[in-house]
């Protein structure tokens, strides 16, 4: 009964610390995050469930490549309320981002509650 218990505990202990350890997109309704850099635009939108877009410039794209895309620069940023705009601007700088006109954030939450990031050169 004991090692019932354990495993148990176990599962649902592991199973909480994935889910909060690293915030992931399934926990927000919404992400979409816009860079103009060097006068071109790229976009990284999300939409709870299943709806993930890429656009660099005029060129759109969905689906796994999509999804990979906005994971990966979602996952880089660690948003939280806490979360500075000039510490995202580093993170974009050290991705690769060096000429930034323009960048906004946004994260919304299934309370509604919208968290924004905004810097302009």
């Amino acid at each position: 009964m004991l090692r019932m218990i354990a495993i148990v505990f176990s599962v649902v202990f592991l199973s909480a610390f994935t889910l909060n350890s690293n915030s992931d997109l399934i926990d927000c309704a919404s992400f979409k995050m816009t860079i103009i850099s060097n006068g071109e635009e790229t976009e990284w939108e999300y939409e709870n469930p299943d709806e993930f877009e890429f656009e660099i410039g005029s060129t759109v794209i969905k689906g796994d490549k999509a999804e990979r895309e906005v994971r990966k620069m979602y996952n880089a940023l660690h948003l939280d309320e806490s979360r500075k705009v000039q510490e995202i601007k580093q993170i974009l700088e050290q991705l690769g981002y060096q000429s930034i006109d323009r960048f906004v954030v946004r994260l919304k939450g299934f309370d509604e509650h919208v968290m924004t990031w905004s810097w302009n050169k």
